[in-house]
This record gives C-alpha cells, structure tokens and sequence, in this order.
C-alpha cells in the first residue's frame, strides 16, 4: 500500500504500453520507482496528497500479473487502486486495442485523476491513442525523444503530474543535485591525483585517470552549460540559472585549450544572466573578459574551428550588449566581426549545420543593426528607406539559410524558433515601410512557428513569453489596420501570457518591460472602440508597471514612457 493513502489505492501510476515497446516501459518503470523527491518536498501538502519520498510501487501491466491470474480482473483492480495513469505513447500504443481499452477503463473508473503521456515515438498525432484526444483535450505530455525534453526532463514532468509538485521546484532540486555531482567528480579528481603523484611507479597511470576525471568534469560542466541551462530558462528561473553558472564558473576545466573556450562559454552565460536582470553595465564587463580570452585563443589557434567559434560568440555578447544600450555603431563594428567569423566557418565545412546557423546569424544581426539605426534617424531622413530594404535583404538571406537548416533538422526548435525571429524583423521591416498587409502576413507565419513550439513544450516560459510577443505585434499592426476588435483578441492573449510569467518570476526585467509595454497598448486599442473604463484599468496597470520597470533601472523605462504619452487619463 502506498503510505498515507486510502487501502484503495494501491499503486501511485499504471504504466499502460504496447508489448512492442516493452524494454523502453521497463525503463520508464525503473526510473519512477527508483526516483527520490528531494528531502525538502517530502511532506508537502498537494492537491494529490502529501509528497511522498518516492513514488513506489508503479504498476507495469503484463509485468505485474501473477501467472495464471485472471488477466482482466487483475488488470481492472489494478486500473481501480492507481492514483494516475501514465501511457508510452507510440505509433504501435496507438495501434494496441490492449492499450485503448486501459485509457478507457481508467477514465470511467477516476475521472478527475491526472492521465499522464510520454511519448517515445513520433508526434501526438502519430503517437496517442484515440481516447486521449477524443474530447479535444490533449493529456499532459513529456517527450523523451531526443532533442525533445529526453528522458531526464520527461521523468521530471511525469513525477509533476503525479504529485502535483511544480516542475520549476523538481528541476531545481534535478539542478542541485547535478551541481553536487561536479564538485564530488572534481574533489575526487583532485585526490585521485594528488594520491598518484606520489607513487612514481604508477605515474603513467596516473596522468591516464587524471586526463580521464578532468574529461569528465568538463562533461558535466559541458551540461550545466547547455541542456541544463536550456531547461532552466524553459523554466524561467533566473536566480538558479545564476547559481548553475556561478559553480560551473569554479570548475571550467583548468588551463587547457577546452578549459578556456569552457571559461568563456560561463562568462557568456553570466552575462546573458545579468541583461536579464536589466544589468547592462554588468553584463558588459563579463562580455569583455570573454572577448579578452577569446582573443588571446584565436591568436594562439587561427585556425582552430572550436576557437573561432567562441570567439565569436564573444564578438556578438558585446555588440548585442551595445545594442541593447543604444550604441549601434559599436553594436555594428562587432557584429560585422561576428557575421565574418560564421561566414568563415561555414567556408570550413559548407554542410555543417551549426556553421550554417552562424552564418544566419551574422545576417541576422547585421539585418537587426541597419534597421534600428533607420528608426533612429527618422522616416523622413534621406536613406532612411533604403536601410529599411538592406535590412530586409539580409533578414531573407538569414530566413533561407535557417529554413535549410530546419530541413536538415525537422524536429530542432531552436532552429524552428530562429526561423520565426527572422520573419518578426521581416514583419517590422514592412511596418517601417508602411506596408501592413505585409507585414502582418509575415507576424502570423512566425506567430504559427512559435504556436508549434509553445505546444512541444507547454510549460517552457521562455517560449510563452516570445508566444506573447508574436501576439502583441500581431494586436499592434491590426489596429494599424483599423481593425481594432481583432486587435484586442491578439492582445488579450498577449497580456495573459505576460501576467503568467510575471506572477511566476517577478525579478525577470525582461518579462516586466514587455508587460508594461503591452498594457500601456491595450488602453490606446480600448480607447479606438470607445471603451474608456476599461481603457482607464490598462493605462493605471501600465503606470504600476512603468514604476516597477524604473525602480530597476530598466533600459526600455523610456520606450515605455513613450507608450504611455499621450493617452488621456
């Protein structure tokens, strides 16, 4: 019986499966019963209970049944006792009437309890049963595909829909822990070698394990850098992303070549970390220090792909940090030096699909600079048209090579995202030129690649927030249009979004100016229809923003003044 509940409920999930997928459900089953909920959720109250320490036993069908049993009676009293049901989807569940007949059955016998998806094989459509999408309503879902949420992110939602415990609050303790691992993997290098220089015999040995832990501790810190932090910013958790880069800025590797380009890759992340928190000056100095040791690496190493990589991720940290801060000559020096390092990368390897996203980028960013310095100097100074359409050209060049990316690629939303970014500056290009039609047709060709990627993962904040932007831009150009009542639907989505992720992070600058921004907008789209009242609560909700924003020196403080001059209240 599992603890603390009613001696009807015996197990905590029913794993249903197709026979055909039986080694990846013993996997699953395995890593569910054998998960610890870290010691400070234990206890919790939840809408499913108190938290338990762990979450056993599961029942696994055809696994748990005793020989000889009655198979649908045993399968039912084990349907009637689970607390949830979790189903491994796949094109061959999708096709087992086995499985089809356990979702029905659960659903009849507990129709408020949690039917939890992880899909092991192909997309929803391919992959769910009919009878969890037979009302409309998608299940929640954990995608342990690679590229996809894996299965360390995908166990992590699975025991979130169990226990009713926010996956925010899992995947810090998941972060803490993996943190815990790199210094014990670290501290015990670091004896392992101290132990085998003292023993002369043995000192080839010795120089094999030590190369070997400090591989291994760059491995982790490989992964704090990159598919944790990934997670973390799905997760919208500034202060624990912080924390991740703070350790892995301890433990970078040494003094090797791949201890330095690791150095770096931390410097880049803690400053990303800092603009977030509307730390521009900050967020500089580490964009500098990169820049610094880049540097000294790219002329130790001219032709060292790795090496010319990361410097120019550091040539564009500071030019995007000038950017940022309104100094576009010094944002497009660098970034001028950033597109010819991915021009020369891909020069490297034509069919590499990383140097190719570079090479988009270098566009891109050149496309980003000649446009704002347009809207600096004005539509009625001379050129002003001119660098609208340069800009343009190079946002499609940029849009090519991601959509040939993306083809190599199907199921990389970074890449699907990319594309999308690049049709919203495409989108503002055609604003500036007054072509609205245009430019609308080309918000709501990225408002659909991001729709695509908010739904493969529902609860990543960082793809809600770029969500609710698509949707403000979308309200903003309709109402250009005239159409002022299909404005406000657009934003009406926008500013849920912008709330929900605001309520979830406060501190998040970035998630607060947009909010602001958004709100100050609505009241000028409710004030088109005549509908003053409500037009009044938007403008006031924008001032209580506009005031959080300067209480934390935001750099857009005065773009959101702006949005607020002029309407009458």
């Amino acid at each position: 019986m599992v603890e603390g509940t009613s001696p009807r409920v015996a197990y905590w999930g029913f794993l249903s499966y197709s026979h055909k997928d039986r080694r990846a459900a013993t996997k699953l089953h395995r890593r569910l019963e054998s998960y610890r909920v870290p010691a400070k959720l234990v206890g919790l109250p939840m809408p499913a209970g108190d938290v338990p320490s762990k979450l056993y036993p599961i029942f696994r069908d055809r696994e748990d049944l005793s020989a000889g049993a009655d198979l649908s009676v045993q399968v039912q009293e084990a349907l009637a006792s689970s607390r949830a049901l979790i189903i491994l989807c796949s094109p061959n569940a999708k096709a087992s009437v086995w499985v089809t007949k356990e979702i029905e059955t659960f659903r009849q016998l507990h129709p408020n309890r949690p039917i939890l998806a992880a899909i092991l094989e192909g997309g929803p459509q391919d992959a769910f049963p009919d009878p969890l999408t037979r009302w409309g309503n998608e299940p929640i879902a954990a995608n342990l595909r690679d590229g996809e949420d894996g299965w360390r992110l995908g166990l992590l939602k699975i025991i979130s829909g169990m226990t009713a415990v926010p996956l925010d609050a899992l995947v810090q303790r998941d972060a803490q822990r993996q943190l815990r691992r790199v210094m014990t993997v670290t501290v015990s290098a670091m004896i392992l070698v101290v132990a085998m220089t003292t023993l002369a015999a043995f000192a080839v040995r010795a120089q094999n394990d030590a190369e070997r832990q400090r591989a291994q501790s760059e491995g982790l810190v490989e992964y704090m850098l990159t598919d944790l932090r990934d997670k973390l910013k799905g997760v919208g958790r500034l202060d624990v992303m912080t924390a991740v880069n703070e350790r892995a800025m301890r433990y970078y590797g040494g003094d090797s070549v791949k201890g330095q380009l690791l150095k770096a890759r931390t410097l880049h992340a803690l400053g990303e970390d800092d603009q977030k928190r509307g730390d521009v000056a900050g967020a500089e100095k580490r964009f500098l220090v990169a820049l610094t040791l880049t540097t000294s690496l790219a002329q130790s190493e001219p032709r060292n792909p790795a090496v010319i990589f990361a410097h120019a991720q550091s040539q564009y940290w500071v030019g995007q940090n000038a950017e940022q801060s309104g100094n576009l000559e010094r944002a497009s020096t660098y970034y001028r030096h950033y597109a010819a390092a991915g021009h020369r990368l891909r020069q490297l390897d034509p069919a590499n699909p990383d140097y190719m996203m570079e090479d988009g980028w270098g566009h891109l960013n050149e496309g980003i600079v000649i446009q704002s310095q347009a809207a600096k100097i004005g539509s009625e100074a001379p050129g002003y048209a001119e660098r609208i359409v340069a800009s343009n050209a190079l946002f499609e060049n940029a849009a090519g090579t991601f959509a040939l990316v993306l083809a190599k690629r199907p199921a990389d939303q970074k890449v699907r995202f990319e594309l999308a970014n690049t049709k919203a500056w495409l989108s503002d290009g055609y604003f500036y030129l007054k072509d609205f039609n245009r430019a609308l047709a080309f918000r709501r060709e990225e408002n659909a690649l991001k729709r695509r990627i908010s739904k493969s993962d529902p609860l990543n904040r960082s793809s809600i927030f770029t969500l609710a932007n698509s949707h403000y831009a979308i309200a903003r150009i309709l109402n250009r249009l005239g159409s002022a009542s299909a404005a406000q639907a657009d934003m009406d989505i926008a500013l849920v979004l912008l709330n929900d992720l605001h309520r979830a992070d406060p501190g998040n600058t970035e998630w607060l100016e947009q909010l602001a921004l958004a709100s100050a907008y609505q009241s000028r789209i409710l004030l088109d229809q005549g509908k003053r009242g409500a037009a009044k609560s938007s403008f006031l909700s924008a001032r209580q923003f506009e005031t959080a924003a300067k209480k934390v020196n935001s750099p857009r403080s005065a773009e959101i003044s702006d949005a607020l001059r002029g309407v009458p209240f």
